[in-house]
């Protein structure tokens, strides 16, 4: 009796471990997504508004990235928004390949609705985010077109790779702030700097090691940039509250350390949202 309950039992377990297995395209598809027995690159080339990005896939060569290993998510503008960035884009093939990994992806994301932020990990190694039924501040035009490998959405303009915020810094020196800031990064200001990581020369910039390091896209902040005439004003008008070792030039750069400290604020504010008081990651 024994011996013939085991074959039971063994089916039994068999059958409800095929039941309990589900292939997640069965479940995009009770979602509402079709034609999932295509891949993404099938669908994509049959999609008429999509022939001047897939043109610009291919020449990319990132097509090639498209085989069916790993689900993406491919935001693709339509083809009027980005008609007049075709030629200038294909003369540059680092802007060309760049501009496309910002449209793509890893993983599978729907259409959020919703006004919780979701951050999308881009191909070119840019956050984006998808919230309010925006991606990167875009609207969609047509949604979740679902795939045998991944999800593609018609978006109504280009995702443009944005600086981040140690980019804007480094690449607007004019700024006086903005020159200090960078000029931390092989100026010792303080004795007891030491990066955390040999390897990362940057973290011995006191503004990433001590504030917060900007370029980490993940983590958001405000970053409040003041003239120069404003800034100098602001620099002097701190140094007599500084005498380090009777140091001029030390003291002035300990100087603008603290006026700069208290400009950036763990928080990402646009102008329009900006309330009436915010606090600085220094306490101010």
């Amino acid at each position: 009796m024994k011996n013939s309950i085991i074959p039971i039992l063994a089916f039994v377990f068999l059958t409800f471990g095929l039941v309990q297995c589900s292939d997640p395209w069965d479940e995009h598809i009770a979602e509402g997504l079709t034609d999932v027995n295509q891949s993404l690159l099938e669908r994509l080339n049959k999609e008429e508004n999509a022939t001047l990005f897939m043109d610009l896939l291919k020449s990319s060569g990132l097509d090639n990235n498209l085989d069916g290993k790993i689900a993406y998510t491919v935001f693709v503008p339509r083809n009027e928004t980005i008609q007049s960035l075709v030629t200038n884009l294909k003369a540059d093939a680092t802007a060309l390949r760049r501009f496309v990994q910002n449209h793509i992806a890893v993983s599978t994301y729907r259409l959020n609705s919703s006004s919780d932020t979701v951050q999308l990990t881009m191909l070119s190694g840019k956050i984006v985010d998808l919230v309010n039924s925006r991606v990167g501040g875009v609207g969609f035009v047509n949604p979740n077109k679902g795939s045998s490998d991944g999800i593609y959405h018609l978006i109504d303009g280009p995702l443009m790779p944005q600086l981040n915020l140690w980019e804007y810094i480094s690449q607007n020196t004019t700024y006086s702030q903005n020159l200090f800031v960078e000029s931390l990064s092989t100026y010792n200001l303080l004795p007891t700097a030491s990066p955390d990581d040999p390897g990362d020369s940057l973290l011995n910039n006191e503004f990433l090691q001590n504030l917060g390091d900007v370029r980490v896209e993940k983590d958001r902040f405000t970053y409040f940039v003041l003239e120069n005439e404003i800034f100098d004003s602001e620099v002097n008008g701190f140094l007599p509250y500084v005498n380090y070792r009777n140091q001029a030039d030390s003291s002035l750069q300990i100087s603008r350390y603290h006026i700069v400290r208290d400009l950036l604020v763990a928080h990402a504010y646009s102008s329009t949202d900006l309330p009436a008081e915010v606090t600085s990651i220094s306490g101010v």
